[in-house]
């Protein structure tokens, strides 16, 4: 027996494909863009001030004895008021004659008390308003001062430019004798008297 050799298929490699996996999509969170909403401006009505008229509380001074006393409002407490309260003596509220701002005591009826009021502060009242007009210079005393301003303006009208009304005491114009006797009168009978200013 012979024995043939028969040689084996000589195996040429050919390309072989390998299979390779492909890489795995990973869904990630993906941003959408979605449009903002749209600020549409709304009108809203403004309140408007209005000028409405508020109460504003007034202060009203308690007038003095003496401006109480002062019926005819003359300034300072004389004869005349004294006049006034005895026409409308012993009136009572409701009379024709009778006036409320008589009445100090508030009874309803103008009376002795009434009268004495006025009587008392017209010795009391007199002599501070008299102080205060002789105080021409205003300086709260009624002194040489004020003499030596009258002095200086004496026979002064007020047709001149420097013409002061404060040392024409008897308001008639003219600064002269009456209103320089006024003021040396004045100045002995005033020197206790506190004066608190025009």
């Amino acid at each position: 027996d012979t024995q043939t050799y028969t040689p084996s298929p000589t195996l040429t490699p050919t390309d072989t494909q390998t299979y390779t996996p492909s890489p795995t999509l990973t869904p990630t969170d993906t941003q959408t863009y979605t449009p903002s909403p749209t600020l549409t401006p709304t009108w809203t009505p403004t309140p408007t001030a209005t000028n409405t008229p508020t109460e504003t509380p007034t202060f009203t001074p308690t007038p003095s004895p003496c401006e109480l006393a002062d019926v005819d409002t003359s300034g300072i407490v004389d004869n005349s008021d004294v006049t006034a309260i005895e026409a409308a003596y012993e009136t009572r509220s409701g009379d024709a004659n009778y006036n409320a701002a008589y009445d100090f005591d508030g009874s309803g009826d103008i009376d002795l008390l009434d009268l004495n009021f006025v009587l008392d502060q017209q010795m009391q009242c007199v002599s501070t308003a008299l102080c205060e007009r002789a105080d021409v210079n205003a300086d709260l005393r009624v002194d040489d001062s004020d003499v030596d301003a009258v002095d200086a303006a004496y026979g002064l009208s007020e047709a001149d430019a420097d013409f002061d009304a404060a040392v024409d005491t008897n308001d008639d114009g003219e600064i002269g004798l009456i209103d320089l006797d006024f003021v040396l009168e004045q100045q002995s009978v005033c020197e206790s008297v506190i004066l608190s200013g025009r």
